[in-house]
């Protein structure tokens, strides 16, 4: 990419809002959260936007799920 690109680029993205972002990958891409609950850990299948789509005690079940519903994984720091 150009430096003239990039700086396209930045304008662009300087005009994108917080509800544009979390709309980013809905629908496409999710991540797998564990948590606790009642002492017990779980995981959690999480949209882009951070909502829960589906609980389970297995993680290696919320990955068969992601693939089924034809979503692809990914990691979040």
């Amino acid at each position: 990419m150009s430096e003239r690109q990039n700086l396209s680029m930045l304008d662009l993205l300087s005009t994108v809002s917080k509800s544009d972002l979390k709309g980013l990958g809905l629908g496409d891409v999710a991540y797998i959260r564990r948590h606790a609950m009642n002492g017990h850990r779980i995981f959690v299948l999480h949209a882009a936007d951070g909502g829960a789509l589906a609980m389970q005690n297995n993680e290696d079940s919320l990955r068969h799920d992601a693939s089924f519903q034809e979503l692809d994984l990914v990691t979040v720091h």
